[in-house]
């Protein structure tokens, strides 16, 4: 006799944000993105899955040494929730920004699997490693400024934190 599993309890994944219904347009007017289509979707998972696999085994900085994948997860996260961004190639980038620089992938890979849009968005966001870190940050800024082209009014935000 097999019992029936439990729902998971109720409880919001970010709790200090607003919980909005896919539905939902945000501030803008645009539409969230789950209103887009189903290979806007698709797109954004194949890319998670892309970094995951290409990042699984890198830790964080951190003290609790998290799982790289948790960053472009994060710059996902912070282009959605903060900066309203629902472009599927920006967020496929967000995921995919680090790859070239921390793993072995290549700027051909990214555009054999993805195609040219986020192959140049991502190289956008790609730093030079023979700088020094401070000229790189500093050179991310301006380089943002100029060439992020669908991140809307800030274009900082694809910036490195």
């Amino acid at each position: 006799m097999s019992e029936k599993a439990s729902n998971p309890p109720n409880y919001p994944v970010y709790p200090d944000l607003e919980e909005k219904k896919p539905s939902e347009s945000n501030a803008s007017g645009k539409k969230a993105f789950m209103d887009h289509g189903p290979e806007d979707m698709a797109l954004v998972v194949k890319a998670t899955d892309f970094a995951a696999r290409r990042h699984r085994f890198q830790k964080r900085k951190d003290p609790a040494q998290t799982p790289y994948i948790n960053h472009p997860i994060g710059v996902a996260f912070i282009l959605t929730n903060e900066a309203k961004v629902f472009d599927s190639a920006v967020i496929a980038a967000a995921m995919l920004h680090d790859t070239v620089e921390d793993t072995k992938t290549t700027f051909d890979e990214i555009k054999e699997h993805f195609g040219q849009e986020i192959h140049d968005i991502v190289k956008e966001c790609t730093d030079d490693k023979s700088l020094p870190k401070q000229t790189r940050k500093q050179l991310q800024i301006e380089h943002a400024a100029g060439h992020s082209h669908k991140v809307g009014e800030n274009p900082t935000l694809l910036a490195k934190t």
